[in-house]
């Protein structure tokens, strides 16, 4: 009777841990779209001011790496939400095998951790390198790499979270 009492604790403790993980996955779902999206009205706005301003013959050059640094954002914070909702590329006839999901699982978090990794050696290159001719340091732009495999890597902790939940119930 003890025991099975404090499996249903224990069980009603990961059954709250889920619910709070997958709670703030939401949020920061949520704050990536927002910036997202605003960086995206951003890059259009700075692209359609670019190109009538090189057409009234005073273009103005630092624009575009602007423009670049806001789609950076853009993708990459996308490519996070990507990894959350499951809509990547994969192999669909693979993809229903469920013996392979904690090897795909290995694989995405190899991938992420890489990217964690080299996204900051890279960015912190960045802080010694600047865009021309804006002149704005690189790192402004590289660092959402690694911040983009800081959410993947929740993300995928949240998923392979609730693939453990649904395969135990």
């Amino acid at each position: 009777m003890e025991k099975k009492m404090e499996s249903n604790v224990l069980n009603h403790r990961e059954e709250q841990a889920g619910d709070r993980l997958t709670a703030l996955g939401n949020t920061l779902e949520k704050v990536q779209l927002v910036v997202g999206s605003l960086l995206l009205a951003f890059f259009l706005a700075v692209i359609f001011f670019d190109v009538v301003m090189r057409e009234s013959g005073r273009p103005i050059v630092w624009l575009q790496d602007v423009a670049r640094f806001a789609f950076m954002w853009t993708i990459f914070f996308g490519a996070a939400i990507g990894l959350r909702r499951g809509t990547h590329y994969r192999i669909e006839i693979l993809s229903h095998i469920n013996f392979l999901k904690p090897i795909v699982f290995i694989c995405q978090a190899v991938f992420i951790i890489i990217l964690i990794f080299y996204g900051y050696q890279f960015a912190l290159m960045g802080l010694e390198r600047v865009a021309m001719p804006s002149g704005i340091p690189i790192f402004y732009s590289a660092i959402s790499i690694p911040l983009a495999g800081i959410f993947m890597l929740y993300y995928l902790v949240e998923s392979i979270r609730a693939w453990a939940s649904a395969k135990k119930g």
